[in-house]
């Protein structure tokens, strides 16, 4: 699920550039989030010997799932704005002997040719970028006609938390999703997508439950969150404490309940 919300945009710059590798990590052990990374796979429609960009690739695991798909006559590059993330994914593909290679770059301004790639595909990026528009036209730009652009995204404000009071739960959820870069684009990439000229526009919804407190804890940086919203007058520090003193005890009772619902998009380009 990634989504410690402010840092993924600037990993390099974090106090612990690391944790965002762990975090990633965690969220790969998750059976649902493997599910989704594979319906994106399906939804490129790709066939051996293809050109594919992964935007946002992280550790490399998903460009080196998609580089087994096109085979040794294609071709797959991770791109990625942190060198921290690149570093990993070249790490871990060392010894992979797949067509895989990994590269920093801006997403806003991608360094490539247009018509360059059978697929592009971004997972859990836009929700990072103030300029998601920009983005997507990047990537339609170097996809070539005929192909398929995957983009798959969680809707913040469809955040679910099973808790006592209602209303300051609402706060609380209300402000994760503000305090996102862009917490309403999973709703908004069917639209995005019609924008940006794609066609034959196809959505699969899919929401990601969890019942680990710890885990989600880490995961969507809940205490680093609640420090903001006490920061910025939205709850106060009592209000706070006692609503994370809650899901901390529903969490060692097995009552801890979070959900949250994503939506995998694909287009052709024309």
């Amino acid at each position: 699920m990634s989504d410690k919300k402010q840092g993924f945009s600037n990993i390099d710059q974090s106090a612990d550039p690391n944790s965002y590798i762990r975090t990633l990590d965690a969220a790969s052990s998750l059976q649902q989030v493997q599910a989704v990374k594979r319906l994106t796979f399906q939804m490129l429609e790709l066939h051996p010997g293809d050109h594919v960009l992964d935007v946002g690739c992280g550790t490399g695991e998903d460009a080196e799932a998609l580089a087994e798909i096109v085979g040794m006559t294609g071709k797959v590059v991770g791109l990625d704005n942190s060198a921290t993330m690149i570093t990993e994914a070249q790490k871990r593909a060392a010894n992979s002997n797949l067509p895989v290679e990994f590269r920093i770059g801006d997403v806003l301004h991608l360094e490539f040719p247009s018509n360059t790639f059978n697929g592009c595909r971004a997972n859990r990026v836009l929700t990072h970028l103030t300029e998601p528009r920009q983005a997507l036209t990047e990537m339609v730009r170097v996809t070539r006609p005929q192909a398929r652009i995957v983009c798959f995204d969680r809707d913040w404000e469809s955040l679910m938390i099973d808790a006592n009071d209602q209303q300051l739960t609402r706060k609380i959820a209300n402000f994760i999703c503000d305090n996102s870069p862009n917490g309403w684009i999973g709703r908004q990439l069917p639209s995005l997508f019609l924008e940006c000229g794609l066609t034959e526009i196809k959505v699969a919804p899919d929401t990601l439950y969890l019942t680990d407190f710890a885990f989600t804890e880490q995961a969507m940086a809940l205490r680093e969150t609640a420090t903001r919203s006490v920061e910025q007058g939205v709850i106060s520090q009592d209000e706070i404490a006692g609503w994370l003193q809650e899901q901390e005890q529903r969490g060692r009772t097995g009552r801890f309940f979070v959900a949250i619902t994503g939506f995998a998009v694909s287009g052709r380009k024309p």
